[in-house]
């Protein structure tokens, strides 16, 4: 019997949210993958499939149960669709093949058919490997870009609204703009009077809004801690949202929008 029969494969596909809207397909990369294996004769052991995960991101759910699976020295090839669909990083690139090559495990891309396992080959990889790190960062950029025009012609630049608020269809023209959604913003105020003015604490406010039948949007209850984030990382109840890629709130300030909304909570005026 010919030694392909016995080869062991794991076919791994991936698609980002971002490849989900532009219509990439998990089920086309995995199928493709089956009818290589198939043609092939390789045994397969087993189907990775992340979704909705970036290929930015080192440590994936099936990745890593993947290369688990390598390191038991239970593959001898792992079959992909192309080299972005299992690393966006070159640094993380040249990390799983090391992995691999250390098992003798092959890895075949469907659409990037280089041999990792020759000097000319992984030059050639990792030169892929380089280019589809400049794709992502220069796709990050004009991104960042159209946010930014979008908050300086008064829109929302995207993503879930702030607690209090909701987004809309820009009246005046493309995009979204934020407004006021008062059924939230009534329990904003009142936390608010609770805890400025009545000298609740914010477990005590939490429990009184509890109480009142009030909800959090992605919780089921109010705590102390969401209610203290919810007033501490509000900057934007009183006008200004920072708002960041993908709405999170990293450690590096740089990438801060700051965006214009209507405020929730009015400005106290000063006697003087």
């Amino acid at each position: 019997m010919d030694e392909a029969a016995h080869q062991r494969v794991a076919i791994y596909a991936r698609v980002s949210t971002e490849d989900q809207i532009k219509g990439t397909s998990l089920e086309g990369q995995v199928e493709r993958c089956r009818r290589a294996a198939d043609a092939a004769s390789w045994h397969i052991v087993e189907e990775f499939v992340d979704r909705g995960v970036s290929g930015a991101l080192s440590s994936r759910p099936r990745l890593d149960a993947l290369v688990r699976l390598v390191e038991d020295g239970s593959l001898d090839v792992v079959a992909i669709t192309k080299l972005d669909r299992i690393a966006r990083s070159l640094r993380h690139l040249l990390d799983l093949l090391e992995v691999l090559e250390r098992h003798h495990v092959t890895l075949v891309a469907l659409d990037d058919p280089l041999d990792p396992s020759t000097a000319s080959g992984r030059a050639m990889v990792q030169l892929r490997g380089v280019f589809a790190e400049l794709e992502r960062q220069l796709i990050r950029e004009r991104t960042s870009e159209g946010q930014r025009s979008r908050v300086a012609a008064g829109g929302w630049p995207g993503g879930p609204a702030p607690y209090g608020y909701k987004a809309v269809d820009n009246p005046r023209g493309a995009g979204r703009v934020l407004v006021v959604d008062e059924a939230e913003a009534a329990v904003v105020r009142l936390a608010f009077k609770l805890i400025a003015r009545e000298g609740y604490t914010t477990g005590q406010a939490a429990a009184q809004l509890q109480r009142l039948g009030t909800r959090p949007r992605h919780a089921t209850h109010w705590t102390h801690w969401n209610l203290r984030r919810l007033l501490l990382d509000g900057r934007g109840l009183s006008g200004q949202w920072p708002w960041r890629r993908s709405g999170r709130l990293g450690h590096d300030e740089s990438d801060e929008i700051l965006v214009s909304i209507p405020p929730i909570l009015e400005p106290v005026a000063r006697s003087i």
